[in-house]
């Protein structure tokens, strides 16, 4: 990677330079890996360069950079910053990362609930931060995030979840007013996400009552999980706390409560599929190749990959296929519009039980 160590190599000696030679490689897609691995690099600069202008051009840099990128480079950089803002621990650096995700938001914009998983573990310490500006903005950043839920149940809740997440002495509350509410929208990975961090702060206050209603609200969501993907958090955080409830609880009719969240999370856990990485050829380098699989991942398009790769790999070599995944389902037939007389999806809840989920219903005359 010839450019990445001219461009490392020109920040140690003329770091002005560096965000120049940066900038002019922003408007080919095929450099987006390699630049996305040097703006740890401009971060850095941005806030702790002695030289004000070099401040000032790392900051336009990256502005630059942001701006260039669509919606699914967006994403990939997202978890990029992420991974710089949980291995650094000055808070300029962090204030830093934390704005630029804000920018970025700007860009996933209603994908941008689907970074949750990966969002919040990072912000939950930060909104612990002793540093009231980094503290804030943590709490600011979440915010925006959570607003591109799209889930009318969970909606007036979203306020309070992330309140509870700074103020531990509101769990209680919050969780009653969770298990008060019947949940009928379909849940994806985002809302599963920010609910985690509140079931397992109520599975260990170790109240029976609190867990007994902690284990209703994990059951209750997890029956609207269409894609069992989605529970992943639930599967890495509040599985292990329903399995020590069920032990361990001395009242009987919570174990019970507990061991019917834990066998049907369970059983969605079995079933959860991630896709492999897609196989490039190999001249193309590991880190181009692992940027593709994670943008793949994120909704890029073939144009997207084939713009990466053509320095790279002949087109005619390239087997995009996996993208290619908008073939109809068995159950997908041809609908006579004249004849239709309803074609609605549908959910139907009694009290806190969950009776149909995203039920279909379609309607024709003479059929």
């Amino acid at each position: 990677m010839d450019l990445k160590n001219n461009i490392t190599t020109e920040f140690q000696t003329n770091p002005s330079n560096a965000c120049e030679l940066f900038q002019q490689k922003i408007q080919n897609k095929s450099m987006e890996p390699i630049l996305l691995q040097i703006i740890q690099k401009l971060i850095k600069l941005s806030v702790s360069s002695k030289d004000n202008n070099t401040q000032i051009a790392s900051k336009k840099t990256l502005n630059a950079f942001f701006d260039n990128l669509n919606q699914p480079s967006a994403m990939t950089c997202v978890e990029e910053i992420l991974s710089i803002l949980k291995n650094t621990t000055k808070w300029q650096e962090q204030l830093e990362c934390l704005e630029s995700i804000q920018v970025l938001l700007k860009k996933t914009t209603n994908k941008s609930s689907e970074l949750l998983p990966e969002i919040i573990p990072v912000l939950t310490d930060l909104m612990w931060s002793t540093k009231k500006t980094i503290k804030k903005n943590a709490t600011k950043t979440l915010k925006k995030v959570c607003k591109t839920i799209e889930n009318k149940d969970l909606e007036p809740f979203i306020p309070a979840l992330i309140s509870s997440i700074a103020n531990p002495e509101e769990v209680t509350e919050c969780v009653h007013k969770l298990a008060a509410t019947t949940f009928v929208q379909t849940v994806n990975k985002g809302t599963i996400a920010l609910v985690e961090p509140l079931l397992v702060r109520g599975f260990k206050n170790k109240n029976i009552a609190l867990t007994r209603k902690c284990a209703v609200i994990s059951e209750n969501i997890s029956k609207l999980v269409e894609n069992p993907n989605a529970l992943e958090p639930f599967v890495s955080h509040v599985l292990p706390n329903l399995k020590r409830a069920k032990e361990e609880i001395s009242d009987e009719e919570c174990r019970s409560v507990c061991q019917r969240a834990y066998d049907f999370i369970e059983s969605y856990a079995q079933k959860i599929h991630h896709e492999n990485d897609v196989d490039f050829p190999d001249q193309v380098p590991e880190e181009v190749s692992t940027y593709c699989n994670k943008l793949i991942k994120r909704g890029g398009s073939c144009d997207d990959l084939k713009s990466i790769l053509n320095d790279y790999v002949d087109e005619k070599e390239l087997d995009l296929g996996i993208l290619n995944n908008q073939s109809k389902t068995e159950n997908e037939y041809e609908i006579d519009k004249e004849k239709l007389l309803c074609d609605v999806t549908f959910s139907l809840a009694y009290g806190s039980k969950i009776l149909l989920n995203s039920a279909k219903l379609t309607l024709e005359r003479g059929k």
